[in-house]
């Protein structure tokens, strides 16, 4: 047995031995039953005070039920209500049958609602329907009419000093009810040890007892008069207690009230309370923020009113979880007043009476915007920059931006402005918009509001009128800004402080789609862009140089094979495979000088290895053994591929010369044959040695460029094994394979495939690649031509620019400066590259075109300018050079041109 069961047990015994005492007691007053003491004045005192007292207690009792949701109090409340009117009505009654009738239907009644506080749903449905008091009070007065003014017709309850047989009845059910009440107030005071619980209790007690033996005494008997006393004396203590309850509990609730509701009040979240249907009681002023509405428009609504439709169905499935779990927490959307739907995460507590039935409950919803923003803000940075690595030309680059920005944004008008290396152009490689057709590239500067972004590198936050503003201020022109927007917003691209460009997005409804705060976080976007942007193009531009060189690796007429300075094969050319029978599955990773040296060459084969892995170029004939043992007569060609002074693979280039070396044995035979054929040897000798001079000289000029790409990948991903390769030095040899073929035929005369050019973009190329170079040596290029120059050229026509650009940077650095002008005259256009160095003597201005003329003491072959005029006589024009003013060089090359187009200006908004 637990201490609980066996404080249940001695409960009941106390109740057996006061329930023995109580009847000897009366069994005692028995004897003395003949005493009669017949007054109706004190009667009525008797009744008039149980009934004031009993109204009070209802009130109070009523009140405590309202405090508590319900409760076991209601029915108490209800009980006295009826006790109170019932008895007001015996203070009338001058039948003495009528007024008995209606004291023991008051006791009836009180006994039947205080056995209903085992039923918590009768007490919650009183508080609720607040039309229930009053329904009570209306019958309990109507009983108290009729029998004031129909008693003859009522059930007679006694006859003379005697009870009629309906009084035992009623006072033995109205004992049992007593009982049953007294009973749960023992249970909820073995529970929870209050006081309240136990007088309560023990007064139920004593009116269950008085109405199962009252039926033994007389009308107007002691026995009469000593239960009246009884009864009156416990209503008093009742009163004294409940009184002296509500009171503290009152002061308590009302400090507790006020504690809470400065909380309530004053906490920055929103608070809402809620009854059991989900309709809200109370809100404090975080809520009214958080909604958009003023306290009386949201108290008395559902909650579904203010969720979103997918939020309603949450809270549905919720609302059981809740009732009986107690607690709900997640996040949900709600719907203010101007229609915003704002995130909210609600934590929710269920509110329970005391006799555990759900009646509410408290919600607080904390606003998350910011937070959802910022996620959302993360995860699109993040899918932005991982974009950067991804397949795809710029285009793609910039729809999967587009679609991305999509998440944080309305993108319905979105373009990017970008510019080119010295700022006097801007494209549009992205346009997308309602009302203006995507511009063509224009010069600058056009007074164009991107352009005073990119100009000024901050961003700009603009409304209709802020535009037109700007345009009474000279500062941009409306002419070439095609449709004005309600609101447009641009932030420039900027990468290590450099603006690449600019990303704008702007509405031409809607004048409040974008605010302020939106203009940070595209600022704050547009960084992470530029640089995907700057890294994706760096990356497509290496890879179309990878795979360019391998392309004319691959189909070059050469036989080629790319070693490592320990002779070991990286890769071999179709030409390769042809002329010794190796497919390149065979020999990777093999040592060449193992397949292809015949033995008795060894030793030399050690030695050349020997001597390209210190730098030096080779050029022999020897033998070599093909795959099926065939001895053949070849030249070779060993090219190291050096950077910063390290020797990182070498180039070896095989031409079959059998038939050359047996031609060569029949000239020996003919002195004038052997002669003709000694000069078309020299002849191919000399095209060889210039093919690979050319390789070799030019492989120096893009390895600036490259290596500044490289790094700039490297800085940002330095694990990237294919980055660190063309960092190695792959890429170096870019430009020299590009142009060999061409070259090649331009050297031995041959026609070269041309087409329609644009010499200002080449230049504006030229000028790109030599950025690093310039940035080093200090100097910088004005290029001062305007209009596009159309020639009918092969791309080769770009070496004659490298060339002159590349040695006005090495031989001009005291100018600092190189001007690039051009003049249109009878057909032809002369391009002009100034520098202001020192000037060539007028003797050897006629000779720095030819091979082996050198401009300066710097080291190299001279042969940049031997080149430049072959390819001039290629396409039939013609290359020069003549004295600066005041001093300084200016190369030139004088070439017809194909047609003339001048600069448009568009009126797209830009």
């Amino acid at each position: 047995m637990n201490k609980k069961q066996f404080s249940y047990i001695f409960q009941i015994a106390i109740i057996i031995v006061l329930g023995t005492v109580l009847f000897q007691f009366f069994q005692y007053l028995n004897q003395f039953s003949q005493l009669t003491y017949e007054n109706y004045e004190l009667n009525s005192l008797f009744d008039g005070i149980m009934a004031i007292i009993s109204l009070i207690l209802s009130w109070l009792l009523y009140q405590k039920g309202k405090d508590n949701q319900g409760g076991r109090f209601a029915s108490l409340s209800m009980g006295f209500l009826t006790m109170g009117l019932l008895l007001t009505f015996t203070l009338l009654s001058s039948d003495e049958s009528g007024l008995i009738l209606l004291h023991n239907l008051a006791n009836l009644l009180v006994a039947l609602f205080f056995a209903l506080v085992w039923i918590s749903k009768i007490q919650e449905y009183i508080i609720k329907k607040k039309w229930i008091p009053g329904l009570i009070a209306s019958a309990v007065i109507f009983v108290g009419l009729l029998e004031q003014y129909g008693g003859d017709k009522f059930l007679k309850i006694a006859e003379g000093v005697n009870y009629a047989i309906a009084f035992p009845i009623i006072h033995f059910v109205s004992g049992a009810l007593f009982f049953i009440g007294a009973l749960y107030f023992q249970v909820e005071y073995t529970r929870n040890k209050k006081l309240g619980d136990l007088t309560i209790s023990l007064a139920l007690l004593l009116f269950g007892v008085h109405s199962v033996i009252f039926n033994q005494s007389q009308i107007w008997n002691l026995e009469w008069w000593v239960w009246h006393t009884i009864q009156l004396a416990i209503y008093m203590i009742m009163l004294v207690y409940i009184v002296r309850d509500y009171i503290g509990v009152r002061k308590a609730l009302n400090i507790s009230r006020e504690k809470y509701q400065r909380l309530f009040e004053n906490a920055p979240d929103g608070i809402t309370q809620i009854d059991s249907n989900a309709n809200i009681v109370d809100c404090n002023q975080g809520e009214c923020k958080l909604l958009g509405y003023k306290k009386d428009e949201i108290i008395g609504k559902n909650v579904s009113a203010f969720l979103s439709k997918e939020s309603v169905e949450i809270l549905n499935s919720c609302l059981p979880t809740l009732r009986k779990e107690g607690y709900f927490e997640g996040e949900i959307s709600i719907v203010r007043k101007d229609g915003t739907i704002v995130p909210i995460r609600r934590t929710v507590n269920a509110i329970y009476d005391n006799a555990g039935i759900f009646i509410g409950a408290i919600a607080h919803s904390h606003d998350i915007t910011n937070r959802k923003q910022a996620e959302k803000l993360e995860r699109v940075l993040f899918n932005i920059s991982a974009e950067a690595s991804r397949e795809g030309d710029l285009t793609d680059l910039y729809k999967a931006i587009h679609l991305h920005l999509n998440e944080v944004f309305d993108t319905t008008n979105l373009f990017f402005g970008i510019v080119n290396e010295d700022e006097t152009e801007m494209s549009f490689p992205y346009f997308v918009d309602e009302q203006d057709l995507p511009p063509e590239p224009v010069k600058l500067p056009q007074k164009l509001i991107s352009e005073y972004v990119i100009k000024t590198k901050k961003p700009l936050f603009l409304k209709k009128q802020d535009i037109i503003d700007l345009a009474n201020k000279d500062l941009i022109d409306l002419d070439v800004s095609g449709t004005i927007s309600e609101v447009w917003m641009g932030a420039p691209l900027l990468s290590q402080g450099k603006a690449l460009g600019i990303i704008v997005l702007q509405s031409y409804h809607n004048a409040n789609l974008y605010s302020k705060s939106d203009l940070d976080i595209l600022n704050f976007v547009s960084e992470q862009i530029a640089k995907t942007i700057e890294y994706r193009q760096a990356i497509t531009d290496l890879q179309v140089e990878k795979t360019y060189l391998n392309e004319l690796f691959t189909s070059s007429p050469e036989a080629l094979a790319l070693v490592t300075v320990n002779s070991t094969i990286l890769q071999i050319n179709k030409k390769f495979t042809a002329l010794f029978g190796y497919e390149e599955e065979e020999v990777f990773g093999r040592n060449i000088d193992d397949l292809l040296v015949p033995s008795e060459h060894r030793k030399n084969a050690e030695k050349y290895t020997r001597d390209v892995a210190m730098g030096m170029q080779l050029d022999f004939e020897e033998m070599r053994k093909k795959k099926d043992g065939t001895v053949i007569h070849v030249s070779v060609l060993g090219s190291p591929v050096n950077y910063k002074g390290d020797i990182l693979a070498v180039y070896a280039i095989y031409r079959d010369i059998t038939d050359r070396i047996k031609a060569a044995e029949k000239l020996k035979k003919s002195e004038r044959q052997y002669r003709v054929q000694s000069e078309e040897l020299a002849e191919s000798n000399s095209m060889k040695k210039l093919l690979l001079d050319v390789i070799a000289h030019d492989l120096r000029n893009p390895a600036g460029v490259i290596k500044g790409f490289a790094q700039f990948g490297l800085e940002n991903d330095p694990n990237n094994e294919i980055l660190a390769e063309i960092d190695q030095g792959v890429d170096n040899l870019l430009n020299i394979i590009n142009n060999a073929t061409t070259l090649s035929k331009v050297t031995l005369g041959d026609e070269i495939e041309k087409e329609e050019l644009d010499l200002v973009n080449i230049i504006n190329a030229v000028i790109k690649e030599s950025s690093s170079l310039l940035q080093f040596e200090e100097m910088s290029i004005d290029m001062n031509i305007k209009e596009k120059l159309i020639v009918n050229a092969n791309p080769i026509i770009g070496e004659v620019f490298r060339n002159y650009i590349s040695n006005a940077i090495k031989y001009s650095k005291i100018g600092k400066k190189i001007i690039i002008d051009a003049t249109i005259e009878n057909g032809y256009v002369t391009v002009n590259v100034k520098d202001l160095g020192t000037t060539i003597d007028e003797k050897d201005r006629e000779n720095v075109f030819l091979r082996n003329v050198q401009l300066g003491k710097t080291q190299g072959r001279g042969l940049g300018l031997a080149i430049v005029s072959r390819i001039a006589e290629a396409h039939d024009a013609e290359v020069g050079v003549k004295p600066n003013d005041p001093i300084g060089n200016v190369f030139y090359i004088k070439i017809p041109i194909q047609k003339q187009l001048t600069e448009k200006k568009h009126s797209n908004k830009i």
